[in-house]
């Protein structure tokens, strides 16, 4: 895939990712690809140890126990240029390694061995200075990190009275500067709340953006969300279109990640047997597979910040082809079906982020697609009219949006978000459909999340 002059490889196994890599390394090539997830290593910190500690001492006790650590170092404070009492161990990712929490001493000190918590900032190459992979597996041409330099940045000893350059904006700091107005923590912009919403209904009402008349799809829409097929559909035996509507079977489903919950997956897959299955918050990196029997599987991975992500499941007896649609305040990954009568008919998955005002004029996107369309998902609304729990702006905006479109809401009576840190359950996992005449939604008590599949 072609995207500002560069070319993106979405391999769709872990041989044609290594074949690929291989490949670009004998030719000399400009890169940079993402760990897979068996060649990850576990990161883990010892806390107990002086800070002066010696790092062969660690190494060779843990080798001693049948651990192989590849690396050993204390990490340091960056503002007071000295080292905290933590050490960063990293080991290969086998069973054995996972022992390693069970120790309780180190050289006769009592140490606390967890694993290492995951930033919430966006990863930056110390090789190249860009986001969202690390310099091991980056072959770009380096830049400096202190004057944008076309050099490494440890082979620029800048002098104390020379301000920085950031080589992203061209400020007077470093480019690993977290308030860079480059930095992908601050390229998100939320639109301000009205005042005094809460007093005025008619505040609330200015937000609706009346709906627009059907534009024809771009067949190729700049978007930062890229679906990709992981797995090609087959077209044998598609169904009717009477048969299709009677016995299809879709269910949606916010994972909260699903790295560790692909077996639960997989066994919910065959008691169930869904014809379609949308997830949100998926969680996965570009580099993660998602692949299931029977299933063709299409994906939205983020390729900003953490978290959210779409994706679709979808049986490959049902004749189908990926569709995707620009949005910026949510996110969504889209198919569209042909049935064989000639019927089309979309599906998005769609995951709203808790924070920001969502567009109609994107959800026209959709609903404009087909005569047919079914939108499931995630809305992060709790209106009165399918939810328990305070409603907000968007929530209203939603709600009319559906009343002014005729369109049909599609919610279970039972709540399908039950929240760790408190007892307020409410309903933000349902469905939109146009030019349907109903359907039945449940709230199931299955899988791990704190969301029910429905």
């Amino acid at each position: 895939m072609m995207n500002n002059d560069k070319l993106k490889i979405f391999p769709p196994t872990p041989e044609a990712h290594k074949a690929i890599q291989n490949k670009i390394t004998q030719d000399g090539m400009k890169s940079h690809t993402y760990e897979l997830n068996d060649a990850k290593q576990i990161k883990v910190v010892i806390r107990g140890l002086s800070e002066d500690f010696d790092t062969s001492v660690i190494i060779s006790h843990l080798q001693n126990q049948g651990f192989a650590p590849t690396l050993c170092y204390p990490i340091r404070n960056r503002q007071s240029n000295t080292n905290f009492n933590l050490f960063l161990v990293t080991l290969p990712k086998i069973p054995k390694s996972k022992e390693i929490y069970q120790i309780e001493f180190i050289g006769r000190m009592r140490v606390t061995i967890e694993s290492l918590r995951k930033k919430q900032s966006p990863g930056q190459c110390y090789n190249c200075q860009e986001f969202f992979h690390h310099s091991r597996l980056c072959t770009r041409n380096p830049r400096c990190m202190k004057c944008e330099g076309p050099h490494r940045s440890r082979e620029y000893p800048k002098p104390k009275d020379t301000p920085p350059k950031c080589l992203h904006c061209n400020g007077p700091h470093t480019a690993n500067f977290t308030r860079c107005p480059k930095n992908p923590v601050n390229r998100r912009t939320f639109s301000k709340a009205p005042e005094n919403a809460w007093a005025d209904p008619a505040i609330i009402a200015k937000i609706k953006m009346p709906p627009t008349p059907a534009v024809e799809p771009n067949p190729n829409p700049a978007t930062q969300f890229i679906p990709r097929p992981v797995q090609l559909a087959s077209n044998a035996n598609p169904p009717t279109h009477e048969v299709f509507f009677k016995q299809m079977s879709q269910m949606i489903w916010n994972a909260a990640g699903i790295k560790n919950k692909i077996n639960q997956l997989k066994y919910f897959l065959l008691d169930w047997k869904p014809d379609i299955l949308a997830l949100q918050e998926t969680h996965l990196n570009p580099g993660d597979r998602l692949k299931f029997p029977n299933y063709s599987s299409y994906r939205t991975d983020r390729l900003t910040h953490r978290g959210g992500r779409t994706a679709i499941l979808i049986r490959n007896s049902i004749d189908h082809h990926p569709t995707p649609i620009a949005s910026t305040t949510f996110e969504n990954t889209t198919i569209e079906l042909h049935l064989s009568d000639s019927t089309h008919i979309t599906i998005s998955s769609i995951y709203r982020p808790p924070h920001g005002s969502i567009s109609t004029l994107e959800l026209n996107n959709i609903f404009n697609s087909n005569s047919k369309c079914i939108a499931v998902g995630d809305f992060n609304a709790k209106h009165r009219s399918w939810s328990s729990g305070t409603w907000n702006s968007n929530d209203t905006i939603i709600h009319d949006y559906i009343c002014n479109n005729n369109l049909i809401l599609l919610a279970p009576c039972e709540p399908t978000h039950f929240p760790n840190h408190s007892n307020n359950p409410s309903t933000l996992d349902f469905g939109i459909l146009k030019n349907f005449s109903s359907g039945d939604a449940n709230s199931i008590n299955a899988l791990s999340s704190d969301h029910n599949p429905v």
